[in-house]
């Protein structure tokens, strides 16, 4: 072979090679570009406000609200519309009269992560239910932090020695009583949710104590928050689970 078809040869593979190059770098940048979206239910209220911020940097936001705007994000009135724009999970917190919004996700296949109280016992086992049957991820939970997760396993342990008092207190304007996480302390600990004494005041930290009583002795836990950011790390993991697997889980306790 002369050393002129060498050349030529030579020649075309690294055009061959170049044009393979420059078929792919398109979508390895679309790749690397593409963000999981996120449908934030009740963007407009105190948390999906903070949780749309917290999670912009990694995410795409999109929200729900029946005024249908929001200043920072796309933002819809009507599910169907968001569904458009291809949501990979719902993250709820719109408060128990957004229910329909989550039977519907549910029914899309649209995995959910909800901090949502008020449900009745007969609207959540509707949810877990229809997860079920839609092999669709869905986690409940009352209370995302840390403090009360670790709070749930310690009287999972004790529940049985001793007698309880739950205290629940939260600002004048949270519309559900008892909260959501005071009726899952009492579920835990077999306490009757009439039981539970409700304290509602001008103060804006949210305060559950647990009395663990005995003769003569008594245990008092108190858990306080005092930032929102306290739910992060739980609402994150719960994303990640509800992504990466079929999951439905209710305030700790898996229902599959």
């Amino acid at each position: 072979m002369s050393t002129w078809q060498m050349a030529v040869i030579l020649m075309g593979a690294v055009i061959l090679a170049l044009g393979v190059f420059l078929l792919k770098k398109p979508e390895t940048k679309k790749a690397e570009e593409r963000k999981i979206t996120v449908l934030i239910c009740g963007i407009n209220g105190k948390m999906g406000s903070f949780i749309s911020e917290s999670l912009a940097g990694s995410y795409r936001i999109i929200g729900l609200d029946p005024k249908g705007k929001n200043a920072k994000w796309p933002c819809f009135s009507d599910l169907r519309e968001a569904l458009e724009e291809i949501p990979d999970i719902m993250v709820d917190f719109a408060g128990a009269k957004g229910i329909d919004n989550l039977r519907k996700a549910l029914l899309w296949g649209l995995p959910v992560v909800s901090g949502s109280t008020g449900f009745s016992e007969l609207e959540i086992e509707e949810l877990v239910d229809l997860a079920k049957r839609k092999r669709t991820s869905l986690i409940m939970n009352a209370n995302f932090s840390s403090g009360i997760s670790d709070i749930r396993e310690l009287l999972i342990k004790v529940k049985d020695r001793y007698a309880f008092k739950i205290t629940e207190a939260h600002h004048k304007s949270k519309k559900d009583a008892p909260s959501g996480t005071a009726k899952l302390l009492s579920r835990i600990l077999g306490v009757e949710s009439e039981k539970i004494e409700v304290v509602r005041n001008d103060d804006f930290t949210p305060r559950h104590t647990v009395e663990l009583l005995k003769q003569g002795e008594r245990i008092t836990i108190t858990h306080e928050v005092f930032d929102r950011s306290a739910y992060l790390k739980g609402i994150g993991e719960a994303m990640e689970l509800a992504l990466c697997s079929f999951i439905v889980r209710v305030n700790g306790t898996d229902q599959n």
